[in-house]
């Protein structure tokens, strides 16, 4: 969802008609919005990834039924792309950061929670875990 590229009000509109809540990607699988996993920190974290997630929120924060925003998608699936891990938080930090600023500056009226979808598995890095374990690991670090 670029929301530079592609206008989404009429789904988001239509969506809102129907009572459905969206939650709004704040990262691509390609182009500007990429958190890159195979590169450890602070390499995965571009600046062109701020500028997409700060648009994106700008456009998406309008909207009453946009429930939230991701900021990464199973990002951290084994040990290599932890490495990655320190962008995802300081993605996070900086989009709130920035909804804050425009929420003091009235440019919108709230915030977005902000969420990460993490990989529900037993394996990580090779070492067998359950994976209750795998996300209480991934919450502790990012919050």
């Amino acid at each position: 969802m670029d929301p530079l590229k592609v206008d989404y009000s009429e789904f988001i509109e239509g969506a809102a008609e129907m009572g459905i809540y969206i939650i709004v990607p704040l990262t691509a699988a390609s182009g500007d919005g990429v958190l890159d996993r195979t590169l450890a920190a602070p390499k995965c974290y571009k600046k062109s990834l701020f500028n997409y997630g700060a648009n994106a929120l700008k456009e998406f924060l309008k909207y009453p039924n946009v429930l939230g925003g991701m900021v990464g998608n199973e990002v951290m699936n084994d040990e290599k792309s932890w490495l990655a891990a320190p962008c995802v938080r300081s993605y996070a930090r900086n989009l709130k950061l920035f909804m804050d600023e425009l929420v003091q500056e009235k440019v919108v009226k709230r915030t977005l929670p902000l969420i990460y979808a993490a990989q529900d598995s037993s394996v990580l890095g090779g070492a067998e875990m359950d994976s209750d374990t795998i996300v209480k690991l991934t919450a502790d670090y990012l919050t």
